[in-house]
């Protein structure tokens, strides 16, 4: 507990002293911004090993240090983020984490622009994530077994105008994934995106999208998805906004049934006219992710948020999430609430 606390009164130190910008150097051509930060996570998690009796609780804190490059030259934008995160538990003090090799995160992310209007994004990211082996775990709780990991992503796409009103962004994406554990399940997956926007006034905007994936796992069933969807957003004024999206996803698999499922997004956020660094909102979404041994499973997530400053940032998120795996008859729920102090 003395640990826990020397840490997080060190790291309010380095918060509140954290400068914004550490370095930024003209290179001939280009611009290299280098940034410092640090963030402090207090989260209270009602069931932390996720069981379904004897549920345990716990008040997790989670303190970041991290560290930014990014470069500028036209026309090539690269970013490389480096970063820590220190996990301490109030009553359960064995399942701390403060080993720097299993904590650590490393983020790259490119876009080359060689023609106008024709986009590649480039990223790999290493961090270590949960082992999901038949135990009632959601993902990204951190109370399971871990295991490295690497995801590496490119996509080409266009964006491109059809009218003063009406564009277009359509592209390809190519993601392999790799897991260190051996009963982890590796994979590729290839994609195919489309979508239609119409601007009907500056309050007011819709969308058609349709995502079309190729995933092929390495253990599991591999299957193909065909997602569509139709998404709006309405600015009612500038401190207040709404957004939605419903759709449909259709995975079919080559051994088992076939599997159809629907979907939808909600959310608001209202900027106070007092303090315009004050935002209040919530939102319900629904998302597809492929878990690291269990398949696919759908998520549906309700948060609601509130966060304030400017140079220090405080955010508050009451959260509730259930996690329905679409292959096996299983089903995860979880809710809490996190508090994350930032100054970067």
């Amino acid at each position: 507990m003395k640990k826990i606390v020397c840490l997080c009164l060190l790291t309010g130190v380095l918060i509140l002293t954290a400068d914004h910008v550490f370095a930024e150097l003209d290179i001939p051509k280009g611009k290299l911004n280098i940034t410092t930060g640090v963030g402090l996570r207090e989260e209270y998690n009602d069931n932390i090993f996720l069981t379904r009796t004897n549920r345990e609780d716990d008040f997790i804190t989670t303190i970041s240090p991290s560290i930014s490059f990014k470069y500028s030259i036209r026309p090539i934008d690269f970013s490389l983020d480096y970063g820590l995160n220190f996990t301490f538990f109030s009553q359960h003090s064995d399942l701390n984490d403060t080993s720097i090799g299993e904590t650590q995160t490393l983020q790259f992310q490119n876009q080359i622009r060689p023609f106008n209007r024709v986009f590649i994004d480039i990223s790999d990211v290493y961090k270590r994530v949960p082992i999901d082996a038949n135990r009632k775990a959601a993902f990204d709780n951190i109370v399971v077994d871990m295991t490295d990991s690497n995801v590496f992503s490119i996509s080409p796409h266009v964006e491109y105008p059809l009218s003063k009103t009406l564009s277009t962004r359509f592209g390809y994406r190519f993601t392999n994934t790799w897991y260190k554990s051996e009963e982890a399940n590796d994979s590729d997956s290839h994609s195919a995106f489309l979508s239609l926007e119409k601007r009907f006034s500056r309050k007011f905007s819709t969308s058609l999208n349709y995502d079309y994936m190729a995933q092929r796992p390495e253990i599991s069933e591999g299957y193909d998805r065909h997602q569509g969807s139709v998404s709006a957003t309405y600015r009612i004024n500038p401190q207040f906004s709404v957004n939605g999206q419903v759709g449909e996803a259709y995975f079919i698999y080559s051994n088992t049934d076939d599997i159809k499922t629907s979907f939808w997004n909600l959310g608001t956020d209202y900027t106070f006219k007092i303090t315009k660094a004050t935002t209040l909102g919530v939102s319900y979404g629904t998302s597809f992710h492929d878990s690291v041994t269990s398949g696919v499973y759908k998520s549906r997530r309700l948060d609601l948020h509130l966060t304030t400053g400017k140079e220090l940032k405080v955010a508050l998120n009451n959260y509730y999430t259930v996690d329905e795996y679409l292959e096996t008859d299983r089903k995860d729920k979880i809710s809490g609430i996190s508090i994350d102090l930032n100054k970067s």
